[in-house]
């Protein structure tokens, strides 16, 4: 949802993730896509960023400090990395649920942005309500690189 939320207000994205998913990202939005698994980001997009957000948890992190400007900003949904030495002049920012943030601002944006038809969810498949299905499932989540979300139907 971030390509696409970023896409709606006119930033220019690069997305990056598998080389499976290249169509997927550039379809929701990005301006330009590098795979993780094929190339190295952190010398394709050197110091291209204003802002990133990073998704991961610290697997991306010494990527996304090459990839920020100088004095951009770094924005973790997870943690942030430990070592900043070597752009100390960035900022570093960790955004995770806090209960001063209000979720009906939050909702009230994505559903506009849906009326709009600004922001899609790709299903990569669907998989039965039974055990085999939701081990399935939660297998193809944790161990495969879906191109979109694995949705378990009743």
């Amino acid at each position: 949802m971030l390509v696409q939320m970023a896409h709606a207000l006119g930033l220019y994205v690069i997305g990056t993730d598998a080389e499976s998913a290249r169509e997927t990202v550039l379809n929701l939005g990005a301006s330009e896509f590098g795979a993780y698994d094929t190339e190295r980001v952190s010398s394709k997009f050197k110091s291209m960023a204003d802002i990133l957000i990073d998704a991961t948890n610290l697997g991306a992190s010494i990527a996304g400090i090459q990839i920020i400007k100088p004095t951009g900003t770094y924005v973790s949904l997870t943690t942030l990395p430990k070592d900043r030495t070597l752009k100390p002049d960035v900022i570093y920012r960790q955004v995770i649920p806090r209960r001063e943030y209000r979720d009906s601002d939050a909702f009230t944006t994505i559903s506009l942005m849906i009326r709009n038809n600004q922001l899609h969810v790709p299903i990569d498949h669907l998989e039965s309500f039974t055990l085999d299905g939701i081990r399935k499932g939660q297998s193809d989540v944790e161990n495969g690189n879906p191109d979109g979300k694995v949705i378990v139907t009743l």
